[in-house]
């Protein structure tokens, strides 16, 4: 009878080892794939990806094609695609709505459309404002000119819908285009 406990304990404790270990290595994993995604979710590759065939580009001011994972994943965040222009840019902005069967293009690279001059006028209360929620990923340079963009005279904007706000700017006068999306 002794033998029959003797194996039984032990059958249990190999059980116990057995899911111990599954679930180190699912957490081993997970935070290893967790750590790629996040360090590719600021990678300039997306603004060079998003603008490279609607306007020259002489360096990407800020990126993030997705949110990161975090401890409040996945609530509300940025995703971005900010470039400096380069000599021979359009004087009007562009616009990539459809791809060329006719299909919508992807939401992650439409850009414009309906476009406005500047200066923009004041949100009413109900608007997201993704510039201001965003502006916490940008250097002081670069909001400095995405805000005289949308005040001075001279440049061009378009707004998403008030559930979801993106945000389009395209400036020769601040030398500047950029994408700017606070949405889930």
């Amino acid at each position: 009878m002794r033998w029959f406990f003797r194996q039984l304990a032990f059958n249990v404790l190999k059980m116990l080892a057995i899911f111990a270990g599954i679930y180190f290595l699912t957490i081993w994993g997970w935070n290893g794939l967790k750590a790629r995604y996040n360090a590719r979710a600021d990678d300039p590759a997306y603004a060079v990806a998003f603008f490279e065939e609607l306007v020259p580009i002489r360096s990407v001011l800020a990126s993030r094609g997705y949110h990161p994972i975090g401890p409040d994943w996945p609530g509300w965040d940025c995703t971005y695609s900010v470039v400096e222009l380069h000599d021979g840019a359009p004087d009007l902005p562009p616009t990539r709505r459809l791809d060329p069967d006719g299909m919508t293009t992807n939401l992650r690279y439409r850009f414009g459309g309906d476009w406005k001059e500047t200066p923009e006028p004041e949100l009413d209360d109900n608007t997201r404002m993704a510039l201001s929620f965003c502006s916490q990923y940008f250097d002081d340079a670069t909001n400095a000119r995405l805000s005289r963009a949308l005040a001075e005279p001279g440049s061009w904007y378009q707004r998403g819908s008030v559930v979801d706000e993106i945000l389009y700017i395209y400036s020769l006068p601040q030398n500047i285009a950029a994408r700017i999306r606070f949405g889930d």
